[in-house]
């Protein structure tokens, strides 16, 4: 946190530029000289490379579209992921999601549900590229570690998750090109490490059966690509062991 109001950029997942080839709905990863990796459990070391982190929600909320009245939200209760950050020569870089995230009620013949009672199931997959993810470094230069104001960014891969409901429809997250996320990130305040996801204009679009009440129109878009509409998805998701920056 040492990037004294300078706008530091990490990984995936603010909109206006472009981010490893996609459209970046945060920002990208910070260069400051000398920052690195700390892995916390509960004190803190220098990365070396070989400590899996392991991300997990208790419950995410997806909204398709997002901002209309009545439109279906996912209520999962059950949400995974992981990953392995570089060793302190890397500095904080992004590295790969592994395991890829994983959304269900509990276990994967659990799917998740929305309000009207429909089932989803989510996939998600590295065919067009990988998911990363990363850290933004947001404070002042003379700011003492662990501080509110860090981000994480995760990158998406173009299709890089395709949920299908139980109604016939099958939704694609950055349908036309990878995007680029940021949220809030808890790195250590009071010994918590949470990131906060909060996004409201994740582009997915709708195809599916004659059954599927949702099909994107081909006129719609969001966030530069079409057809598409946008979404919105929530969710806090607490680390272990736990991870932060180390200036």
């Amino acid at each position: 946190m040492r990037l004294s109001r300078k706008t530091a950029v990490f990984t995936t997942l603010a909109v206006a530029a472009f981010a490893l080839g996609g459209v970046a709905l945060g920002r990208a990863a910070p260069t400051e000289a000398g920052d690195f990796y700390l892995i916390c459990n509960p004190g803190c070391v220098a990365s070396t490379g070989s400590t899996h982190i392991l991300g997990h929600s208790s419950k995410t909320s997806f909204t398709v579209p997002s901002g209309v009245s009545g439109a279906p939200t996912v209520v999962c209760t059950n949400s995974t992921a992981g990953g392995t950050p570089p060793a302190k020569a890397a500095g904080l870089a992004p590295f790969a999601i592994s395991p890829l995230p994983v959304f269900n009620d509990g276990s994967s013949t659990l799917p998740c549900k929305d309000q009207f009672g429909n089932r989803y199931t989510e996939t998600s997959n590295n065919t067009n590229g990988k998911w990363t993810i990363g850290f933004i470094d947001f404070g002042s230069e003379t700011t003492t570690e662990p501080n509110s104001g860090d981000r994480l960014s995760v990158h998406i891969p173009r299709a890089g998750a395709i949920v299908k409901s139980s109604t016939g429809c099958v939704i694609t997250v950055a349908p036309w090109a990878a995007v680029t996320i940021s949220s809030p990130y808890t790195d250590g305040v009071s010994g918590v490490y949470h990131f906060n996801v909060n996004i409201k204009s994740l582009p997915v679009r709708i195809t599916g059966t004659t059954t599927c009440p949702l099909i994107t129109p081909s006129t719609s878009s969001c966030a530069g690509q079409k057809p598409a509409v946008c979404s919105s998805f929530v969710g806090v998701y607490a680390f272990k062991p736990g991870v932060r920056d180390s200036a």
